[in-house]
């Protein structure tokens, strides 16, 4: 594996090589640190960028999958994700959804359906239903 290393007036780069034409770019400055891992086609495919609050992650690729053998967890003020054709959730055991506040879904249609067993709906106070028309057992 070779090394480079250049350094101008503000920042200094190192450059590492990699298996499969790949290379470990490193740039520091006084502000911040980024690494990079760039591929042969000249794109990144790992950007980590550390200020002093702390490190930003970002992965590209035709395909990125992480996976654990025990468990998988994601803690932030903030979570979302996004799909730009379809988002798929699926589990081999239970699904749970579970929040102290409200839960709002929204689409064009709903639908539910219990393989085997129940629809269970219980609240608290008042079950409302309205619609155009209520159809039951049709």
């Amino acid at each position: 594996m070779n090394a480079l290393c250049e350094m101008t007036e503000d920042r200094l780069t190192q450059t590492l090589e990699l298996v499969g034409d790949q290379r470990l770019v490193v740039q520091n400055n006084a502000e911040s640190s980024l690494l990079r891992i760039i591929g042969r086609d000249g794109k990144v495919s790992l950007a980590i960028h550390v200020t002093e609050h702390g490190p930003v992650m970002r992965l590209e690729g035709a395909a990125i999958q992480i996976e654990a053998q025990g468990e998988l967890s994601l803690n932030a003020e903030h979570v979302s994700i996004h799909g730009r054709k379809s988002l798929s959730l699926s589990s081999d055991g239970n699904v749970s959804l579970d929040t102290p506040g409200d839960i709002h879904s929204d689409a064009r249609s709903h639908k539910i359906t219990a393989r085997l067993g129940n629809v269970d709906i219980k609240a608290n106070d008042d079950v409302t239903i309205d619609g155009e028309r209520i159809r039951m057992n049709c």
